[in-house]
């Protein structure tokens, strides 16, 4: 086992293209999977036939951190829809909000002025606009440190990979994110902005890929990979019931971040 991590490690370090490798198979393995947000309590969903300007297709750079929200939108005609999306995107010259629509599945422009609710899906919290807004202008990471962000994108990954969350499996990520805070001189604050936070995130592929990467490439590299292997089990293992869906994934994240530490250390 030592000697095929240390091959891997040689290879990732020598041919970075054998990190995109890894990147194609594990897209490959999760597909179009998404972490689906739930229904804020007493909420319905109604989607109307969406106008010719709400369709999209590509956003180009965005946010790193995607957020569910439930929103309420009407459009031009005054028609109002109920919806769970992931922020994106925001374009000041248009006023929109670029998004994934978990109803419709795919990428929609929303008119920021027209949007009546913006509410947290699991909590019920509601934000304004401008709150909004101002998450999607700063860089999309309210969390407030880039390390916990990323750790924090492939832990819940993990957690609802199997669509279900349960609440032993946000203990743990709730202590592996006290665990960090202890490690790198974060605060309460830190702590409750990123449980918080957690609880809005909605990983896809692409933003767990990111995030492996980002670690790879951090200073704190080596620290971050085996705290973030560490974590990954204590979620898995929270429930005391491991999904075949946990098990792929974790078994993967953990195989990457085993090349990212032996790398490290050669």
């Amino acid at each position: 086992m030592e000697k095929s991590i240390n091959l891997v490690a040689r290879l990732f370090k020598w041919h970075p293209s054998t990190v995109e490798k890894w990147a194609v198979r594990l897209q490959s393995l999760i597909g179009n999977r998404r972490v689906v947000p739930p229904l804020p309590s007493g909420s319905t969903i109604e989607v109307l036939a969406d106008e010719p300007q709400n369709e999209a297709t590509d956003f180009g750079a965005v946010i790193q951190i995607p957020q569910a929200l439930f929103i309420a939108y009407r459009d031009s005609a005054g028609r109002i829809s109920q919806r769970r999306i992931a922020c994106r995107k925001f374009e000041p010259a248009t006023g929109t909000v670029l998004a994934y629509c978990y109803e419709r599945r795919a990428l929609r422009r929303f008119v920021a002025e027209r949007v009546d609710l913006w509410a947290c899906p699991s909590t019920g919290e509601v934000f304004s606009t401008a709150e909004v807004i101002a998450v999607l202008q700063s860089g999309g990471d309210p969390v407030g440190d880039p390390r916990l962000s990323r750790l924090l994108l492939v832990l819940v990954f993990v957690m609802l990979c199997d669509r279900e969350a349960h609440q032993l499996e946000k203990d743990a990520i709730e202590r592996a994110v006290t665990s960090f805070a202890l490690r790198f001189d974060g605060d309460d604050h830190l702590v409750g902005q990123a449980v918080k936070v957690a609880s809005r995130m909605v990983p896809d592929v692409n933003d767990v890929i990111g995030a492996i990467r980002w670690i790879a490439q951090s200073p704190d590299a080596l620290k971050l990979a085996n705290l973030l292997s560490r974590w990954i089990d204590d979620v898995v293992m929270a429930d005391e019931r491991i999904t075949s869906e946990e098990a792929v994934f974790a078994g993967e994240f953990k195989d990457a971040l085993a090349a990212v530490v032996a790398v490290e250390k050669l």
